[in-house]
């Protein structure tokens, strides 16, 4: 399975349990990714279902520039290449 961890799409997750507050910085694999909206939403619920309650903040950046070499399965980077 193929999931936004292991394409490297999420670069930093931060949780503070004092405030039930959960911080992710992630990307897209193109500024105009058309799945962007659905993919927060599916992240935001992902989360409300390990911590009900949680204030999710999602940041989006496109640095640094996401490359192949950034997937973290080798299977998946060869077949990108």
């Amino acid at each position: 399975m193929i999931d936004i961890y292991t394409l490297w799409l999420i670069y930093n997750i931060t949780f503070s349990p004092k405030g039930k507050i959960v911080d992710i910085l992630m990307t897209f694999t193109t500024p105009f990714c058309p799945m962007a909206d659905m993919l927060k939403e599916m992240i935001t619920n992902a989360i409300l279902e390990v911590v009900p309650g949680a204030k999710v903040n999602l940041e989006v950046t496109f640095e640094p520039t996401r490359t192949q070499e950034m997937i973290k399965d080798p299977d998946l980077q060869r077949m990108f290449m």
